[in-house]
């Protein structure tokens, strides 16, 4: 192998790891981002069931507003990462003559993916929407005032934003998969 493919080759490998450290860092911050979610949900449950007031859980739907657009926007991003990786860089492995198939273009990971971005999307809702429409549906009982029907519209206007961002989240992973399943495919023939 001549010196300037070596060269290469230890570039493309620099930004192929450069990118899947940052997927790993981003899942790692995903992941911390939903513990730290449901660990303030607990506690905002906890000192509504304590002070026996549900004005407490009136706060749910901002926090899951919030937190469905910092999960949905590291999604999109481990997707990008994942089909940069795919599409841009592993066609210059196979020109540099790297004949083995990159993670991201495996057929392992395509069998395993698909699932994977479904779950996610229900998990997401299941773990952020579901209990803030809870809250705000328990809240509910204390709506009497032009403040506190106006606290429950607009809870309920963060919900269904909070739904809409998971669902083009969702919506957005799959055509990235679909982009990169075609890759794979074009690459195994």
């Amino acid at each position: 192998m001549s010196e300037i493919n070596k060269n290469n080759i230890d570039t493309l490998l620099k930004y192929y790891e450069a990118a899947m450290q940052e997927i790993l860092s981003r899942i790692s911050s995903r992941d911390n981002t939903l513990l730290i979610y449901l660990g303030g949900i607990g506690a905002i449950i906890s000192a509504s069931i304590q002070s026996n007031n549900s004005n407490f859980l009136i706060i749910m739907p901002l926090i899951a507003l919030g937190i469905s657009q910092i999960v949905a926007h590291h999604h999109a991003m481990i997707g990008a990462l994942s089909l940069y990786c795919s599409k841009e860089l592993d066609p210059y492995f196979t020109k540099l003559g790297v004949e083995i198939p990159s993670w991201d273009n495996s057929r392992a990971r395509m069998d395993f993916v698909k699932n994977t971005i479904r779950l996610r999307y229900f998990g997401d809702i299941a773990l952020i929407c579901i209990p803030a429409l809870i809250g705000l549906f328990i809240n509910l009982k204390g709506v009497n005032n032009f403040w506190s029907i106006g606290s429950f519209v607009v809870g309920l206007i963060f919900i269904i934003i909070s739904f809409i961002i998971m669902i083009k989240s969702f919506r957005y992973r799959q055509v990235l998969f679909k982009k990169m399943q075609n890759i794979a495919e074009t690459q195994s023939k």
